[in-house]
């Protein structure tokens, strides 16, 4: 048994990459009584945003690569991208909790 487990199982969305379970898994098998386990905790918020309008021309030479077709679809769909605190439209709210 050991002591402390240390893992980086936070993906996308906290728990879209299923890391989860493998940390869950370890946690039950191998960590001591009073042992710790880090993080031990996450929470997920969300909040309404402004388009920041993301310049879609970087997908004409992408690395060389032309993927001018891709552009007009990326505004279509939901894309994961970092967001600056001064774009937030509404009060953020926890959505989920993991402990």
């Amino acid at each position: 048994s050991v002591d402390i487990i240390i893992s980086e199982w936070i993906g996308t969305f906290l728990v879209h990459e299923s890391m989860l379970d493998s940390v869950i898994f370890a946690r039950d098998k191998w960590l001591a009584p009073g042992g710790l386990l880090l993080p031990d905790r996450a929470t997920l918020y969300i909040a309404g945003a402004e388009d920041q309008a993301e310049e879609t021309t970087s997908w004409d030479s992408f690395h060389g690569l032309n993927f001018s077709a891709l552009g007009s679809a990326y505004r279509q769909v939901a894309a994961q991208q970092c967001l600056f605190r001064n774009s937030l439209a509404t009060r953020h709210a926890a959505l989920l909790q993991l402990d």
